[in-house]
């Protein structure tokens, strides 16, 4: 499941970086040559091809070359960000080299995905990082976040539930772990402020698939 959300998100996100929403401030696109082409612009995908989390890499560079089926489309250049900090700062230096590559996709993670922020927003280079935590696109005019944080997921889906579906009673189920407890929070709170009514609530331990004890 982590390498499918892996490079559904990566997909959405190379679909999407031409236009990238932020609630503050204004994003003002990377310097390029005048006379450059459309053929000469570059997306970079800085992605962990090697290390603990070469699967997750593997996905998202796999996802991203099946979505490049426009033969008319950008460049993409692909760096290795090793999986960690140092590497993902060493990438984006290198992408940054090039004045051809208007936005980095990537790394996958919130501490590599963090400090590769910092590293573009110094460079001006625009990065979309794929991390769920929120906060990583408060870091300045050149970051922004590719993923939803759960809390974001579970009020959207309570948004759905109590306006769109108008359900009069809703029952949440959640694993009793940390980011299930904070989804659930999230839900919860959510439908009480739209006026929705939560009559039942209760957790089961994480990893459980058998559900009907």
């Amino acid at each position: 499941r982590a390498r499918a959300s892996a490079a559904a998100m990566t997909a959405v996100c190379l679909v999407a970086f031409g236009t990238p929403a932020r609630t503050q401030g204004e994003f003002t696109p990377r310097p390029t040559g005048a006379t450059a082409s459309r053929h000469t612009y570059k997306i970079g995908l800085l992605l962990p091809l090697s290390g603990k989390r070469k699967r997750l890499g593997e996905a998202a560079l796999e996802a991203v070359t099946m979505s490049q089926v426009d033969s008319d489309g950008p460049e993409l250049v692909v760096v290795d960000s090793e999986g960690t900090v140092e590497g993902a700062r060493a990438g984006v230096e290198k992408l940054a080299a090039d004045p051809a590559v208007l936005v980095v996709l990537g790394p996958i993670g919130w501490r590599v995905a963090a400090a590769a922020g910092q590293r573009a927003e110094e460079l001006g280079l625009p990065l979309v990082g794929l991390a769920a935590q929120e906060g990583l696109e408060q870091q300045g005019r050149y970051v922004f976040r590719g993923m939803l944080s759960v809390e974001e997921q579970a009020r959207l889906m309570a948004k759905v539930g109590v306006e769109e579906l108008q359900l009069e009673r809703i029952a949440i189920l959640n694993p009793d772990d940390e980011l299930g407890q904070r989804a659930a929070r999230a839900f919860f709170e959510e439908v009480r402020a739209r006026s929705g009514r939560v009559t039942a609530w209760a957790s089961y331990p994480s990893g459980e698939t058998n559900l009907s004890k």
